[in-house]
């Protein structure tokens, strides 16, 4: 394809990509403004609403001051004063990250894989520019300067990835193709397999985390319909509480790992939910919330075992794709197992980083994990799982034996 042609397509895509991440929010509001308000409203108040939760999305921080009638069914004391909202709804996060990163596996085979990058990130921050200039409102103002930064920032980001992903599943390691050179045959494998066996590790986790918070919606579900009835905010009401709450998603399974690995999260200030203990505080009346445990047992000790099973998983995923084979020996897959430890950490600190946040005013400015506790934490549960799956099984004595006697046998 020629270089405007590809130029052409990545524009199309990024504006095909903020279509789709806005469009999953303006759609809804706009049913909400013909249905519930009858076109008695302005359509502008529900198109910055809309942004304002996309902004919300891509990392930018929101401040408001919310009337005393839209707080009273919530329940919560101060909700009229003003406060920072910056817990992002990680279902937009996501939405936008993959389509930026299938626009860049789409265009890794274009020929101009940097003009298709530029091309995509420049259209995608001049349409956010656009966004961020009509947010806002008389309860909500956001910071412009982040605003014009983190979206086409997060475009890009995942569009490379998905460049760099295609390029190199496609043969062309660009630009890891001299690290061999670098770090020699040893250093790059134990690097390639460490980076896939801490990915493995930490989506093992989020798997299971996701399976356990689809059972908690399951056993809880007449909780969470009963906090629903108490919140009477109407067929309008309910539409946007449970669209938020689905955009929240993510991020509930991402404190559900953060549960899983031990320190556990809070749900505002002074509390704590992990299964080495919980203490709640008063709560929001969102349906939602109704997942969250009351109390600890000494049954859900038993939960921490998962993410040593993980570590478990990528040891064994270790020894018999990289030892048994002959690639490494045994000592250098220690090296890799804690590599892979170093990896997962970092990978659950970032997530649980982005989980965390404020979520409204008082002792609800403090939400989600720990970053640094939950990366640190994962990290060593990583690397004794990863030691045991090393060891067990089979001696490798006689897979490493070719390796020292190859010389002899071939004079």
């Amino acid at each position: 394809m020629k270089r405007t042609q590809v130029a052409l397509l990545a524009a199309l895509e990024a504006l095909i990509a903020l279509a789709i991440s806005v469009g999953v929010l303006v759609v809804p509001a706009t049913l909400i403004w013909a249905i519930g308000t009858g076109f008695s409203e302005f359509w502008s108040l529900f198109w910055r609403s809309s942004v304002d939760f996309w902004l919300l999305g891509h990392g930018v921080h929101l401040n408001m001051q919310l009337s005393a009638d839209t707080v009273a069914p919530f329940g919560l004391a101060g909700a009229s004063d003003p406060f920072v909202l910056s817990l992002a709804p990680i279902g937009i996060t996501a939405l936008v990250i993959w389509l930026a990163y299938r626009s860049g596996t789409r265009s890794a085979d274009s020929g101009h894989p940097v003009t298709a990058l530029i091309a995509g990130t420049v259209t995608y921050a001049l349409l956010s520019c656009g966004v961020v200039f009509t947010s806002g409102s008389e309860i909500i103002s956001t910071d412009r300067v982040t605003g014009l930064i983190f979206p086409p920032l997060i475009f890009a980001a995942a569009m490379a990835l998905g460049l760099v992903v295609a390029r190199y599943r496609a043969g062309e390691r660009f630009p890891l193709d001299t690290l061999p050179e670098r770090l020699g045959e040893p250093g790059s494998t134990i690097a390639f397999a460490s980076l896939r066996g801490g990915a493995l590790a930490s989506g093992a986790l989020i798997g299971v985390a996701g399976l356990l918070t689809a059972i908690l919606l399951l056993v809880n579900y007449p909780l969470i319909i009963g906090l629903y009835e108490t919140t009477e905010l109407g067929v309008g009401g309910g539409i946007v509480i449970t669209l938020a709450q689905l955009l929240y998603l993510p991020t509930l399974i991402i404190w559900a790992a953060s549960w899983l690995i031990g320190p556990g999260f809070a749900v505002g200030a002074n509390s704590i939910f992990s299964p080495l203990g919980t203490v709640a505080g008063p709560l929001p009346a969102l349906p939602v919330f109704g997942v969250l445990p009351s109390s600890s047992s000494s049954l859900t000790w038993i939960l921490l075992i998962v993410p040593i099973l993980c570590g478990f998983l990528a040891g064994l995923w270790i020894r018999r794709r990289r030892v048994e084979s002959g690639e490494l020996s045994m000592g250098e897959g220690a090296i890799t197992a804690a590599g892979s430890a170093v990896v997962a950490g970092v990978l659950l600190g970032l997530l649980a980083w982005f989980a965390a946040g404020a979520f409204g005013p008082g002792r609800l400015a403090e939400m989600g994990p720990t970053a640094w506790l939950v990366g640190l934490v994962f990290a060593g549960e990583i690397l004794v799982g990863a030691l045991i799956g090393l060891i067990s099984g089979r001696s490798v004595e006689t897979v490493e034996e070719p390796r020292f006697l190859s010389g002899v046998s071939e004079r």
